[in-house]
């Protein structure tokens, strides 16, 4: 019996919210204020976005433009339910001039981003009791006056890609619900007390502005958490103290040249300054840090004590040159990224330079200007998310081989790695140059072998690039040897007891009783072959790691019936 009367129940609910959407969709499509916005529903949110195309639609016979200033908002009526809200969005209109509008009390969000909006009267938003997200992006305005009435319940306010150069009508504002606030993309010049009095304010952006430090600092308001100042005209550290609660700040792409304490900030962005030192422990409880192109020689220290850090970027530095063992000994226990790359003057890093970082995740070293790396800088097996070495110039000689041998092979079993190959390649010597490192697995210790080792299945091409290497090498010395004895038979003609050498620039000196002995020499063919294969063995060094390869004298008998030398 139980059972019947919660179907009956289930039953009855379900036809009241049936019906309750059936009127609902039946009340949007006839309103007609839908008839020119669309009108969306989310929820007990309902949003009605301005559409110039279903307005000229709808005021054919009326043959009117749309006007902000004069539309009566009393048009939503038809739409009020119990416990909803409106999101009304007005775009793309050209209405230089914004008067105190009629308003409705249950808009709570008002968009008017991008309608050339030059001027807003005075409390132009009073009439909007609930509102508590105005947008006005996007427009021409460039002063900032007392939009809302007190009081009001607005939070969130975006004034971005304005010509906004004077907020001194901040200073008389009454937000006191405002935690939002963006003025970026504007033309401010400076900043001082003009903020403060917004006490609930949370996140300040006021990035891409012109803001530059006067002789007074900036008083930011006292519960602000993110403050974002990059990407304007500072040339020192504008602050003479911070909020406590203030945990993220950023400072980048400015001119700062100097920093002061902020204990509590926890995200540090100073990219693209002009910094050459940094004050490690004036953050202690810095999580993320970001220095990268600043003017540092040596990557700074952090204290004495283990730090919070989970994240460091040291990239686009030009005067970092080398990182030593020291500079994350035992104070970053918990760093779990760290990038250093683009540095194209960072050649060295020390042994054992990051062997205290236990819990390192990720390891980026892309396109410095290292040749080589030492086998033990780092734990290999615990970066999950691997080591960047793309982009160096390495050079993969028999000091490397264990790059190949234990690093790539283990990397090459996660696929998600296989990204770090690509540019992964060696420099030098010549006959690697820019072969991919990972395809140098496929033999056993292949970058300490000889020429000799290489004739092996799948080194084909290597060997013939060899070959033609030292086929270049060998016409080489011949042209070296034929000006020697230009030179010997000149020479003798003039000063024939001088016993000089003459020498060239580009090979060893030879003799002139040399060159005289060849010259008068029936086998002088032979005797030049020896020469020549004498001269290459001073200077083969490029393919042998400066092992000598013998070589043998060919027969004159074999050169005479085609056979090759080589």
């Amino acid at each position: 019996m139980n059972h019947i009367w919660v179907l009956f129940l289930a039953h009855v609910v379900l036809s009241t919210v049936a019906t309750e959407v059936h009127e609902s969709g039946e009340l949007l499509n006839t309103a007609e204020v839908c008839q020119y916005m669309q009108c969306v529903e989310d929820g007990s949110k309902l949003s009605l976005k301005f559409n110039e195309t279903m307005w000229k639609q709808f005021s054919e016979q009326l043959n009117t433009t749309f006007d902000l200033n004069t539309w009566n908002w009393s048009k939503l009526d038809d739409l009020v339910q119990e416990n909803r809200t409106f999101e009304v969005v007005f775009n793309g209109l050209e209405t230089l001039h914004v008067h105190i509008l009629q308003g409705h009390g249950s808009v709570t969000t008002l968009n008017l981003d991008n309608n050339q909006i030059a001027m807003v009267e005075n409390e132009a938003f009073a009439n909007f009791k609930a509102l508590m997200t105005l947008s006005l992006r996007g427009n021409m305005i460039t002063v900032v006056n007392d939009f809302v009435y007190n009081p009001n319940m607005l939070q969130h306010l975006d004034l971005a890609s304005n010509r906004i150069n004077d907020i001194k009508g901040l200073k008389t504002y009454t937000l006191s619900h405002l935690t939002y606030l963006n003025l970026s993309h504007n033309l401010i010049k400076s900043i001082g007390t003009e903020l403060s009095k917004l006490e609930a304010l949370e996140t300040l952006d006021l990035s891409r502005n012109a803001i530059k430090r006067r002789e007074k600092p900036i008083i930011l308001p006292k519960n602000l958490q993110q403050l974002l100042l990059h990407n304007n005209e500072l040339t020192t550290w504008p602050f003479e103290t911070v909020p406590e609660t203030l945990t993220d700040l950023s400072l980048g792409f400015n001119q700062i040249n100097l920093t002061k304490e902020a204990t509590n900030v926890r995200r540090l962005d100073l990219s693209y300054n002009r910094l050459a030192s940094f004050c490690g422990e004036c953050f202690p409880s810095l999580e993320e840090l970001d220095l990268s192109g600043n003017y540092l020689e040596a990557l700074p220290r952090f204290g004495n004590q283990p730090t919070r850090l989970r994240k460091i970027s040291f990239n686009r530095m030009p005067n970092l040159q080398s990182i030593e063992r020291s500079t994350f000994q035992g104070v970053t226990e918990q760093l779990h990224e760290l990038e250093i790359s683009f540095c194209p003057q960072l050649t060295t890093i020390e042994f054992h330079a990051f062997a205290d970082l236990k819990e390192l995740k990720r390891l980026d070293l892309s396109y410095n200007a290292l040749q080589q790396v030492p086998e033990n800088m780092v734990n290999w097996n615990q970066i999950e998310q691997g080591v960047n070495l793309q982009g160096n110039p390495i050079n993969c000689a028999c000091s490397m081989q264990w790059l190949v041998d234990r690093v790539i092979p283990a990397m090459h079993s996660k696929r998600e790695l296989h990204k770090l190959f690509p540019n992964l390649r060696c420099a030098q010597p010549a006959i690697y140059k820019d072969h991919l490192i990972v395809h140098l697995t496929v033999h056993d210790n292949l970058m300490c072998r000889k020429y000799q080792e290489m004739d092996l299945p799948g080194m084909e091409t290597v060997v013939q690039l060899m070959k033609e290497h030292r086929q270049m090498q060998f016409v080489r010395a011949q042209q070296i040897i034929l000006a020697a004895l230009i030179c010997g038979i000149i020479l003798e003609g003039v000063s024939a007891e001088l016993g000089v050498a003459c020498a060239l620039p580009a090979g060893p000196p030879v003799p002139i009783g040399l060159a005289r002995s060849l010259s008068g020499s029936k086998s002088s063919s032979s005797k030049l072959e020896l020469v020549v294969s004498s001269v290459i063995r001073s200077r083969d060094s490029s393919f042998t790691g400066g092992v000598v390869l013998p070589v043998v004298a060919p027969d004159v008998d074999a050169g005479k019936s085609g056979v090759s030398p080589l």
